[in-house]
């Protein structure tokens, strides 16, 4: 029997002012049940195609000893040092930036997937600063097929990180 049929079939109790159906206890709940999943759905509905908002995305990296990212986010890449408990230090920048996460099973050119991409203005500049203060460059710079020219490091902690520039388009 289903909630149309017993609705039909309920009687009416008459209190001389008002005639009102005598419902079930089981129907009434039923019923708020039924009401309670259409305003969810109605919900649901509602924020469909609005994703959530996303704040930040951090990359953590695991190191013995964070004292030695310093040099490399802070020295190297101008990062200001934004936190510092001595077991976690996040470098971070005031700029506007791109979120994007990638997922990779290979990035091309036959190299290792990074465990960090950086994408820099002027990657000609970060090569030479590289090699300046010493840091060991083990792959590039090279222009790559899908518009990138691009280098790779070891930071002191062992992490492949991708240094990128995207071609500009020539004018």
């Amino acid at each position: 029997m289903n909630l149309g049929e017993c609705v039909s079939e309920m009687k009416v109790f008459d209190s001389g002012r008002e005639t009102w159906p005598i419902v079930p206890l089981w129907v009434r709940f039923a019923t708020q049940e039924r009401a309670f999943f259409r305003r969810c759905a109605a919900i649901h509905d509602s924020l469909a195609g609005c994703p959530m908002k996303i704040l930040r995305i951090v990359a953590n990296i695991a190191a013995a000893d964070t004292a030695k990212a310093q040099s490399f986010y802070q020295d190297f890449f101008g990062l200001d040092l934004l936190m510092d408990h001595g077991w976690i230090r996040t470098f971070g920048s005031s700029e506007s930036m791109k979120v994007q996460v990638s997922v990779a099973t290979e990035v091309g050119s036959g190299n290792d997937v990074p465990d960090l991409s950086i994408e820099v203005d002027d990657l000609a500049e970060d090569v030479r600063r590289a090699e300046q203060a010493g840091i060991v460059i083990v792959y590039g710079p090279a222009d790559e097929p899908w518009g990138v020219r691009r280098f790779y490091v070891r930071v002191p902690f062992g992490k492949l990180v991708n240094i990128l520039e995207h071609h500009r388009a020539s004018s």
